[in-house]
């Protein structure tokens, strides 16, 4: 070959290579740009979890997930009651005697306090008192005050009927306090509404009281008596509330102390916001209340309660949530190794899930996608 040939056949060579670089650029633009974009969101979250972010991973674990319903919980004296004066009529009457001062014991039988010379006796009972009863008189009320006669050692039967037994019975009570009953006659009696104040449990103190010549009209509270046991209250919006049943667990963070308890009630009431805008009858909220064996602090704090409200499969496959892929068909998660795993989703928790798969073991090193927000 002559050296004319040879230079010839040197110019001829980039001819034929800068086509196919050019070739080749395109394809990998092709390959990058343009082909993720026209394939579906399955294959772009795919790319997305295995190409071009720094891998951070977690481990597949066991166990079981619970959901949860999480409130304020308020600690509170187990019942407030106000003693209302006797009606003896719509004057009003001096307080003439006071047999309880703040911070006073409650004990059944005692007088509380006496208007007029008409006395308030404080007795065991659910019910409260609600109005006058006397000889033939049947109800709730009688029952209790038949049972409370018999706790004081007055014989009666208790089959909630006032009869003369009955009658006899209160006759003693008020005489051995010296008070005349009104209405006494051999077999029969009248006990004004107000003289006999019915308390939920013995277990009380007097929290306030009239003052000894105070002038009280007919039904005003000549004392109030506070329960001296605690119990702790959660109001919860009646539709988050409606899997609560009594029995089930809670975990009450209150005053520094972790404490186990169960619900003991659920009741019906106004929520809070409702009760302070005067429309108690627009929003509803269930009342729940909890008892602990933990001895409790004062009265008047605020914690949080936890409620267990559901449980995932027992010792199931257990993940970050944000580990999860899906396209609207198929759930995945994608290995360390780069690998698609498609699992079931069988419970979720608080940004957790519990999975079922045949190809995901615990301790398999699974990518997590710190993009995505926890759900």
């Amino acid at each position: 070959m002559t050296n004319a040939s040879a230079r010839s056949g040197m110019r001829r060579t980039p001819r034929v290579i800068l086509p196919l670089i050019m070739l080749l650029g395109v394809s990998l633009v092709v390959a990058l740009v343009i082909a993720p974009r026209l394939g579906s969101d399955a294959q772009r979250q795919f790319a997305h979890a295995t190409t071009g972010r720094p891998m951070v991973t977690t481990t597949v674990s066991t166990g079981t997930l619970a959901s949860y319903i999480r409130a304020p919980v308020t600690l509170e004296a187990a019942f407030t009651l106000a003693v209302p004066a006797p009606i003896l009529s719509s004057e009003v009457l001096p307080v003439v005697t006071l047999g309880a001062t703040r911070g006073h014991p409650i004990r059944e039988g005692e007088v509380l306090a006496a208007i007029a010379d008409r006395p308030v006796i404080v007795v065991v009972g659910k019910v409260p008192s609600y109005r006058t009863i006397g000889a033939g008189f049947t109800g709730t009320d009688v029952r209790q005050l038949q049972a409370a006669l018999v706790r004081l050692h007055y014989p009666v039967g208790q089959d909630g009927v006032f009869d003369t037994r009955t009658a006899q019975s209160v006759i003693r009570m008020y005489r051995d306090r010296g008070y005349a009953p009104v209405g006494e006659s051999p077999t029969s009696v009248v006990l004004p509404r107000g003289e006999l104040v019915f308390v939920p449990d013995l277990r009380a103190r007097t929290l306030s009281s009239a003052s000894l010549g105070e002038q009280v009209a007919p039904s005003d509270p000549v004392a109030v008596v506070e329960s001296t046991t605690r119990r702790l209250v959660a109001r919860i919006a009646a539709a988050e509330a409606t899997p609560l049943r009594v029995g089930q667990a809670a975990q009450v963070d209150i005053a520094g102390h972790v404490l186990r308890a169960t619900i003991s009630n659920v009741g019906r009431g106004p929520s809070p916001a409702a009760s302070s805008e005067g429309n108690a009858g627009q929003s509803e909220s269930a009342i729940v209340t909890f008892q602990t064996a933990a001895a409790l602090p004062p009265s008047g704090l605020v914690g949080q309660v936890r409620i267990t409200t559901a449980h995932g499969p027992t010792n199931g496959l257990t993940l970050p949530a944000t580990a999860l892929y899906d396209d609207g068909a198929v759930t995945w998660v994608v290995v360390a190794d780069g690998r698609r795993v498609d699992v079931q989703v069988t419970f979720r928790s608080e940004g957790m899930v519990q999975v079922a798969s045949g190809d995901l073991h615990p301790g398999d090193k699974i990518r997590v996608d710190t993009s995505k927000p926890a759900p």
